[in-house]
């Protein structure tokens, strides 16, 4: 469906139009009877519960969160990275490529440690039932006690990091991410980069401070994302709304999109754009109203195709006509004159 706005902000728009005296007493009509000789296609103005307004542009942006720190354990290596910051990637992703002496000396310290490992882990067992037997001291137990824990968090922490870089050669390892998410690339020492989840990505979108409060959902394509975050200050005379973003996608972050802000607003209807004319600069429907055809002041707001999305203070609760309107006008003019 294409939708095009009438102003690029619906309240700019509308405070202008209402800020002028109405022109257009809500009690004009016109008799039926006047008219029975033309086609009206009485039809009802469909309330809506959201009205698009002008298109905008969203950007990808990772929402406030702690990402997943990659630690980078190897000094001095050369580095490879097959993947580009910001990229959606995932899990298992071959990320980057480490070359260098540290490498063969972290797996080669991995295997020494993991064979006194398994070494401490027996003597853990007999010395546990050598205590329980009171056949060594408090003593000798807490201190055995001290060192085992010592080697298991030290052996905990090579094995996580060996679950993530995998040895090819001597010298060489890969890493793989453990996790999907956005790689991010890290400057920092020790740091090979980090993984922001893609949980935590949103599509911010910038409007004017007086339409933020009103805007509940953007739509991108066949999908309505619901508002999510709303910041307090603005910048510019502008708000950053933050919303969700469709599953299963794999945009890269600061990627851009057009989609269109959906406003709720009071007494708002999808009417044909026939139905649409003016009466002293004012813009109008014909509502039917028992044998009267009465004249309903409306704000436009935007355009989906052949229909007009309008907004009525009094709101539309009888059938317009989509048809004849210009002759419906032409009546009520002939009888001012007379």
């Amino acid at each position: 469906m294409i939708r095009r706005t009438l102003a690029p902000f619906y309240f700019t728009f509308a405070a202008a139009v209402l800020s002028v005296p109405c022109a257009v007493a809500q009690n004009t009509s016109v008799p039926l009877q006047a008219v029975d000789n033309y086609a009206l296609d009485l039809e009802p103005a469909l309330a809506v519960q959201m009205i698009p307004l002008a298109p905008v542009l969203a950007t990808v942006r990772a929402a406030a969160g702690q990402p997943l720190q990659i630690p980078q354990p190897f000094e001095n290596v050369a580095i490879q990275l097959h993947v580009s910051d910001g990229t959606s990637i995932a899990a298992q992703t071959h990320v980057a490529t480490l070359q260098g002496p540290a490498v063969e000396h972290f797996f080669h310290r991995y295997q020494l440690l993991s064979e006194q490992y398994s070494v401490a882990q027996r003597q853990y067992q007999s010395k546990r039932k050598l205590y329980a037997q009171q056949a060594i001291s408090a003593n000798d137990w807490q201190q055995f006690l001290t060192e085992y824990l010592r080697l298991s968090d030290t052996m905990h922490e090579l094995e996580v990091l060996r679950q993530q870089y995998q040895q090819v050669n001597d010298d060489t390892a890969h890493y793989f991410a453990p996790n999907a998410g956005i790689w991010r690339i890290s400057n920092q020492t020790g740091q090979l980069g980090s993984l922001l989840p893609t949980s935590q990505l949103r599509l911010a979108i910038q409007v004017a401070a007086h339409d933020a409060e009103t805007i509940e959902a953007i739509q991108l394509e066949e999908q309505q994302l619901p508002i999510l975050a709303r910041d307090h200050a603005s910048t510019n005379g502008l708000v950053t709304l933050w919303s969700a973003v469709p599953k299963n996608t794999a945009w890269p972050l600061q990627q851009t999109l057009n989609v269109q802000p959906l406003t709720a607003l009071s007494n708002s209807y999808r009417v044909a754009a026939s139905a649409i004319t003016t009466i002293n600069a004012q813009t109008v429907v014909f509502e039917q109203h028992g044998e009267q055809l009465r004249v309903v002041p409306v704000t436009l707001v935007s355009l989906a195709d052949n229909h007009y999305f309008v907004t009525a203070t009094s709101g539309i609760q009888g059938r317009i006509a989509t048809a004849s309107v210009a002759a419906l006008k032409g009546q009520l003019e002939s009888e001012e004159q007379d």
